[in-house]
């Protein structure tokens, strides 16, 4: 952290009263001396702070300009002119001393600037005493702002691998800002939707604490042909997310929503807390919350009732820090602010992070971090019931398995939640009933999970059920109770080999490479890491263990601090190994630079500098191998679709290496094995395939080699089968082995794991039919 400097030794509200006295000050007089003075007390702010903001100084001197032209070539009593220009000594000396004047008056503002960072800002309002509802205004505007700073930088991040090279002249950089323009406003204005819906999810701006009252007896949830609408007021039926939607839960239950992508499941989340018709869509029935009509129950009741967490945690959070983020969420809350700072450290334990997170920038958190924010929001406001619309996807394993245990503490709380998630598993120990979604109306309601119910919403059939399945018996769910059984079948011990690695000399290499993020931590520390032509690669970690920081950095989207990568033995650089490196975002959206499919497949190789027929070529070819509609604009897709969208465009460019970020996040099991399957065949044609993933059964049925990431550094780079068998250093980076590789280590420890079900099938007697 950067000591303070100028302004910064100030306490941020003193600070801030001295930048408006001064700048009133400034504006008081305009005759030389004041000016003078003025812009030396401007200077020596912007000095004494150390920090030079560029834009504000590029802002500073193109103020400075056009008032100084503006003055200087409109001269009353012209002594020469030039084309339509009329100069005279007054008037080029008037020009510049109200262009100077007008300097001093923002050089103030940049050296303020410079030195306070956004939650400083509004803590320098607060100082201020100014009223609640102008403070949570303030938070929306500095929110905002915030997410502009961190679209434009993830954007820039997103071209940088898409071809442009920002080390380039104005020629590059103003075609590529220019194209960038239209999809970054449309995304900003998503971008506020996403904020919208989350504060009205905390019970809107002018939240309360009025307490309203509840029937104890009363179910927590009732709809009654419930039909809900997206879109114009002329859309037809068939448009309708969920149609003739009736359904009951009691206090306490957990239901848990199944079905594919678009059956429904998040309108019906979105229906349990009011939010529907209340902030979006339109919709004809009725719905019930503790009794409460949620048509006529105001934001405030239902915040205080009902909260739902979304699977994008950027869009979720509203709050600048950690803590305005649960101070915001307490808003609605009965208790008194005295008991706050308890609450909110007990909401983040309960998600496995403590109290050092409060004073973290939340759009500085990893993706897995944000998102244990986010539910923590939710939890600290105790509302009687809780919707979680797929909050695990970004976890790692073990905050996962805290997720779940949190969700048990307060189940036994009588918490009611109702929750979808891909991990089936997790669903099986978190849920006591279980609903079945397709085309928006319910198929089925029963106590237990199925496997023909789950395939039939794509979801994964846990590897006990399938193992049983082969053996041609029944097996639970959970490994503890399965292994029992096992034990007693088992007929043949499986004998697996490590294959040999790659020859040869790997085609990119980084060494002793380093990433430190301004005024913040080391995420990546002294890697080393070589990559071979067809190799299929997953790199395994918790949360904040530095795997993107390191992908960003291979793929020349960040400038490491020290150590650097290689392609071939040369040094990478951005003008010679352009598109070499692909890599896709965790948020495929991020990575979106245009507004028609066709235009975002063929922006890359445009970039590199490909003719006419050689861009078509390479769009056609991504458009048949993803089922694209080339005129479909990017922005409108559904996730799944942006996600296959985003790997499309970056497999334009026919990178030597593709870095996928979480790829599975958003998709379907058949998705997933339809995503597989494109993988390998880029493989087969000697892409080197990259795959950060949380989804440890998917490295350990496709990926030879796996690496493991903690606090920025690898702890193992190996085999899949050598590096699942290290139980202990899996363990330390909160990486946990799916249950068919825990069955081979527990039944034979000495030997190496069987990876998948097929593998391990053999190894038991099977029913006899």
């Amino acid at each position: 952290m950067d000591k303070p400097r100028g302004m910064g030794f100030l306490k941020p509200t003193p600070r801030l009263i001295v930048f408006a006295v001064l700048s009133t000050l400034i504006t008081l007089r305009s005759d030389w001396p004041s000016v003078i003075v003025a812009l030396v007390i401007g200077l020596g702010l912007l000095i004494a702070g150390g920090k030079y903001p560029r834009p504000g100084l590029l802002a500073c001197l193109s103020a400075f300009a056009l008032t100084f032209v503006g003055h200087a070539v409109t001269a009353a009593e012209p002594t020469a002119t030039f084309l339509i220009f009329k100069l005279s000594p007054d008037s080029v000396l008037k020009g510049l001393r109200l262009g100077l004047r007008l300097a001093a008056m923002i050089l103030p503002a940049i050296a303020f600037i410079a030195v306070t960072p956004l939650p400083e800002l509004l803590e320098a309002f607060r100082g201020l005493r100014i009223p609640a509802a102008a403070e949570m205004y303030l938070t929306i505007v500095l929110r905002y702002v915030d997410i502009l700073w961190y679209d434009i930088e993830i954007s820039m991040k997103a071209m940088a691998v898409r071809g442009v090279n920002w080390e380039g002249g104005f020629r590059e950089k103003i075609p590529a800002f220019r194209r960038l323009m239209l999809p970054l406003i449309f995304r900003i204005l998503d971008h506020v939707d996403g904020q919208s819906l989350a504060i009205d999810n905390r019970g809107g701006v002018l939240a309360s604490r009025e307490a309203q009252p509840l029937a104890e007896d009363a179910p927590a949830l009732v709809m009654r042909d419930v039909h809900v609408l997206y879109g114009g007021r002329g859309a037809a039926v068939a448009e309708h997310a969920v149609s003739a939607l009736d359904l009951t839960i009691a206090q306490g239950e957990a239901a848990v929503l199944l079905g594919r992508i678009g059956a429904g499941k998040t309108t019906t989340l979105l229906l349990c807390t009011g939010l529907i018709p209340k902030s979006l869509g339109r919709m004809r029935g009725d719905v019930t919350l503790f009794g409460h009509n949620t048509k006529e129950a105001s934001l405030s009741q239902m915040g205080r009732l009902a909260r739902i967490v979304f699977p994008s945690a950027v869009q979720g959070l509203v709050g600048l820090s950690v803590r305005d983020e649960l101070a915001f969420s307490l808003r609605t809350s009965p208790e008194e602010p005295a008991a706050y700072p308890e609450l909110m450290a007990d909401a983040l334990r309960l998600v496995g992070l403590d109290e050092s997170f409060l004073d973290r920038q939340t759009l500085n958190l990893s993706g897995g971090e944000m998102q244990r924010v986010a539910l923590a929001s939710a939890i600290v406001a105790r509302p009687r019931l809780l919707a979680l619309d797929d909050v695990t996807v970004q976890l790692d394993p073990v905050g996962k398995r805290e997720v779940v245990a949190a969700l048990q503490t307060m189940l036994e709380g009588r918490m009611t939640t109702v929750m979808t998630d891909p991990h089936v598993e997790l669903l099986a120990q978190a849920g006591d009933r279980f609903i079945a979604l397709e085309a928006g109306r319910i198929v089925g309601d029963g106590a237990a999970l199925d496997g023909a119910a789950l395939e039939r919403a794509s979801l994964r059939v846990p590897q006990m059920w399938r193992l049983g399945r082969a053996l041609g018996r029944a097996l639970p769910v959970r490994l503890e109770e399965a292994l029992p059984l096992l034990r007693d079948a088992v007929q043949t011990p499986p004998d697996f080999a490590v294959s040999p690695g790659p020859e040869g000399e790997p085609g990119i290499r980084a060494t002793g490479l380093t990433y430190q993020y301004e005024n913040g931590p080391v995420a990546v520390r002294g890697v080393d890491v070589a990559f071979w032509p067809g190799e299929f690669v997953t790199i395994l970690g918790s949360n904040g263990s530095g795997k993107t920081t390191m992908a960003l950095a291979l793929a020349g989207a960040l400038e490491p601090t020290a150590g650097g990568v290689t392609i071939d033995g040369e040094p990478f650089t951005p003008a010679r190994h352009r598109g070499q490196i692909g890599y896709v975002f965790q948020e495929p959206v991020n990575q979106i630079v245009t507004m028609k499919v066709r235009d975002e497949l063929a922006f890359g190789p445009q970039q590199l500098g490909w003719d006419e027929a050689a861009v078509a070529g390479a769009v056609a070819r991504e458009l048949a191998r993803f089922d694209l509609d080339p005129e479909a604009v990017p922005l409108s897709l559904s996730p799944a679709a942006a996600r296959k969208l985003a790997i499309a465009a970056t497999l334009t460019m026919q990178p030597r290496l593709i870095i996928l970020d979480e790829p599975t996040n958003n998709l379907d099991e058949a998705e997933v094995s339809a995503l597989m399957a494109h993988l390998r065949a880029l493989r087969a044609g000697g892409t080197a395939v990259v795959l950060i993933t949380h989804d440890v059964e998917v490295a350990c049925d496709h990926a030879d080699r796996v690496i493991v990431m903690s606090r920025g550094e690898i702890l193992a780079d190996g085999p899949t089968r050598t590096i699942m068998a290290e139980r202990v250093l899996l363990r330390q980076s909160d990486v946990v082995v799916p249950p068919v590789v825990e069955a081979s280590l527990a039944l034979w420890p000495e030997r190496l794991p069987a990876l998948t079900v097929a593998e391990l099938a053999p190894a038991f007697a099977p029913v006899e039919a």
